[in-house]
């Protein structure tokens, strides 16, 4: 079974979030990690989040522009159908 980067990719950072979140709670009953270093690792977070929503935006854009190129295909193709067809009828 092979693994992509994108599953590899979320599956560290949901980890890291979960570490997070376990240093947050740690923090709050008495502390484990310094509040700089918690607030460092927060921003890390979000600036990955941020990282991995941009790629799969960008990777829906090409997605859609691959389906226009194919939608005005098929409309052409319509439209000489329909050309042909009224030819015919007349």
């Amino acid at each position: 079974m092979k693994l992509s980067g994108d599953i590899v990719l979320k599956t560290l950072l949901t980890l890291f979030g979960l570490l997070l979140i376990y240093q947050l709670i740690r923090v709050i009953f008495g502390g484990s990690w310094s509040t700089e270093e918690l607030v460092v690792a927060l921003l890390v977070l979000n600036i990955s989040i941020t990282f991995s929503l941009a790629k799969k935006v960008e990777s829906n854009a090409v997605e859609t522009r691959n389906l226009k190129i194919s939608f005005l295909s098929l409309a052409k193709d319509f439209k000489a159908l329909k050309e042909e067809h009224n030819l015919r009828c007349r």
